[in-house]
């Protein structure tokens, strides 16, 4: 099968721009499950700004996918009614100024991960991945089996959005795919 734009995705990863990194508070802890909702039991943290400016994908001490409003807003209309997600809010506080964000959580670890193009360890753990199209079908956002807490999985549709809205703070690893 030939990758056309439809069938090209990404890992979203932290930019290596200068932009500030937000730091959790001493008490926090997050591992995010596959399939546990966790946002009717959540109470808001406050994590605090430092060494730079806000960015739309927010690097942080947690590792957690952090999202401004803009960010969530074109995630939102972008991703297929297929991709389980749930939206944590948090409030990041600059020196003078607070605004909200969203940790992202994949509901649902997806199972494509192509086992013979794929390089994975003795533990199972993927080291160079090579995603299965047909496991992947109308997603468009998500995390593959065993990927943990911080892998952020894209299409290329949701890429060119974020692009197209000036989207801060990301950079995308193509990820072959057939």
């Amino acid at each position: 099968m030939v990758n056309d734009a439809r069938n090209v995705f990404y890992k979203m990863m932290w930019s290596d721009t200068l932009g500030g990194v937000a730091y959790a508070p001493s008490s926090f802890e997050l591992w995010l499950e596959p399939n546990i909702e966790l946002l009717k039991d959540w109470h808001m943290p406050t994590f605090q700004l430092r060494d730079g400016p806000f960015d739309d994908y927010l690097a942080n001490n947690t590792g957690l996918p952090l999202c401004s409003k803009k960010m969530l807003d074109v995630l939102e209309a972008q991703r297929d009614k297929n991709d389980l997600v749930e939206w944590l809010p948090v409030q990041v506080q600059a020196e003078n100024e607070q605004r909200e964000y969203f940790i992202l959580h994949l509901l649902e670890e997806l199972d494509v991960v192509n086992q013979s193009k794929s390089i994975v360890n003795v533990r199972g753990g993927v080291v160079r991945l090579h995603l299965n199209l047909l496991n992947v079908g109308a997603h468009h956002l998500f995390k593959y089996k065993g990927s943990g807490n911080t892998t952020v999985c894209l299409s290329n549709r949701l890429r060119l959005a974020l692009i197209k809205e000036s989207c801060t703070g990301c950079h995308y690893w193509e990820i072959p795919a057939s």
